[in-house]
């Protein structure tokens, strides 16, 4: 399977601060791909389910829906 992980980071110490935040992601499963294609879907069709499925979960907490349907827009164009 696929994962995806984003950890914060904030040291604060009085007037000095330092904020990190880090994300990874690793490739896409290809027994998920292998799957999706087998019912049909194309290779990028299926890459697109996969990424959707992982970004829906977070879009949906984002307050702002033009930015929702720019991510969305992006990864449709661009996988």
């Amino acid at each position: 399977t696929s994962n995806l992980s984003a950890n914060p980071l904030l040291e604060i110490d009085n007037y000095d601060v330092i904020a990190n935040h880090g994300a990874s992601i690793d490739a896409i499963d290809e027994q998920e791909l292998y799957y999706l294609m087998s019912r049909g879907l194309s290779k990028q069709e299926a890459e697109k389910v996969i990424v959707n499925g992982f970004i829906n979960p977070v879009l949906a907490e984002v307050k702002e829906g033009k930015f929702q349907d720019y991510v969305v827009a992006w990864i449709n164009n661009n996988l």
